[in-house]
């Protein structure tokens, strides 16, 4: 990571990833740019239910970027405030391997040496970082870990706009981690949740245990076969079996590696609403009563959220609850 982390000396602890969960001041902002648009969410953590002041999205272009960016900061007075940077999933790749019999010195090189056939880029402008999950309870299984690989040069300009806006930019994150946050927010007891989220071309499953990740996987399939035209019962009901199925996969995947029961808490979010008819064939498929997602029931809100519009910033207003899970896997 030697080469991002000599951008400036001022940024240059921000982009040797930082996945440990650590909270500080008590507000947090989280900024997502794809390749049109930039969505910014900045929740409070001040009192036991944390406050979403705003969700906006918003468009720019290459060279508008920075202006786009500082206009937002001065006009809700963010300047200092730490911020979370949601990599959108064009710019890193996620790989489980097994951990590494090296120590903490030799862990970069030896990691390296491990993907470097992996990756479309040379392996010397790449920054890596990795986040542990819970060991498989199958006998003689090794301990496993997730390697999050990115681009430098693909990182450093965003990074540096970020930064130049009046952020206090203090955190790289991905999806996954923003989704688990999310789940997290309604586990308060033994059981697993699974958060189901449907995309334009792809689902999302994250399944995770007392505010942990156990298992993140993106199956092929979104909304976009879901209401293709025309869009007929049938049709819908042939692709949902699909979901269900490769759903109910990950599912048996997960109790067979942690021996334990499968999720009991379904929550869905869907960047489009699914009707209730698909919602009830969806439940019936999986044996398990699933709920819409709807953050107001764990989140304030300062002004009303559309639903779709919720979903659709949904890993970025995970990543922005960052200190309320560091907070509470702390207490």
């Amino acid at each position: 990571m030697d080469s991002i982390k000599q951008i400036t000396e001022k940024i240059k602890f921000i982009l040797s990833f930082d996945f440990k969960r650590q909270a500080s001041a008590s507000d947090l902002c989280c900024v997502s740019i794809d390749t049109q648009h930039l969505t910014l969410v900045y929740i409070r953590h001040r009192t036991a239910k944390p406050e979403l002041d705003f969700c906006v999205t918003v468009p720019y272009e290459a060279d508008n970027l920075l202006s786009v960016l500082t206009d937002l900061v001065k006009q809700h007075k963010l300047e200092e405030v730490d911020c979370c940077w949601m990599l959108t999933p064009n710019l890193y790749q996620l790989l489980l391997l097994e951990e590494l019999p090296v120590s903490a010195g030799e862990f970069q090189a030896a990691i390296r040496w491990k993907v470097r056939d992996l990756l479309s880029f040379p392996v010397d402008d790449s920054v890596i970082d990795t986040f542990s999950i819970p060991l498989s309870k199958i006998p003689g299984s090794k301990a496993t870990m997730m390697v999050v690989i990115a681009q430098a040069s693909l990182l450093k300009p965003f990074a540096l706009q970020i930064h130049a806006s009046g952020m206090n930019l203090t955190k790289i994150d991905i999806p996954e981690l923003g989704f688990r946050n999310i789940s997290s927010l309604y586990e308060k007891d033994e059981a697993s949740t699974a958060l189901i989220y449907i995309q334009e071309k792809n689902t999302s499953v994250i399944i995770s245990r007392q505010k942990t990740l156990y298992l993140s996987r993106r199956i092929e399939w979104g909304l976009d076969l879901l209401f293709s035209q025309p869009a007929e019962e049938e049709q819908s009901n042939h692709y949902l079996d699909v979901i269900a199925l490769e759903i109910q996969r990950s599912f048996d995947y997960y109790q067979s590696q942690w021996r334990t029961a499968a999720p009991t808490r379904i929550l869905l979010a869907s960047i489009k609403s699914l009707s209730n008819d698909m919602m009830d064939y969806l439940s019936q498929r999986l044996s398990v009563k699933i709920q819409n997602l709807n953050l107001s029931e764990m989140i304030s809100f300062k002004e009303p959220l559309d639903l779709e519009v919720q979903n659709r910033s949904l890993a970025v207003i995970g990543g922005a609850l960052d200190k309320e899970i560091g907070k509470n896997a702390a207490d």
